[in-house]
């Protein structure tokens, strides 16, 4: 019903969803393998390159 300004608030949503994961990404990025245990570094920190990713999915998951 609201025609064009449906897809023009999804694309500027969209648009915040990105920058708001990139100021977190590189957040964790740093301060993940400092806080967490020496031996279990690698795996803690993948939940940073998991995050984005596996969100989009599950966002997108249920629109069928």
């Amino acid at each position: 019903m609201i025609g064009i300004w449906g897809a023009v608030s999804l694309t500027i949503g969209r648009n915040l969803q990105g920058l708001a994961i990139g100021g977190q990404w590189s957040g964790i990025g740093a301060d993940g393998p400092e806080w967490t245990d020496p031996k279990r570094r690698g795996f803690t920190t993948s939940f940073a390159q998991m995050g984005a990713p596996a969100g989009m999915v599950l966002a997108n998951g249920g629109s069928r």
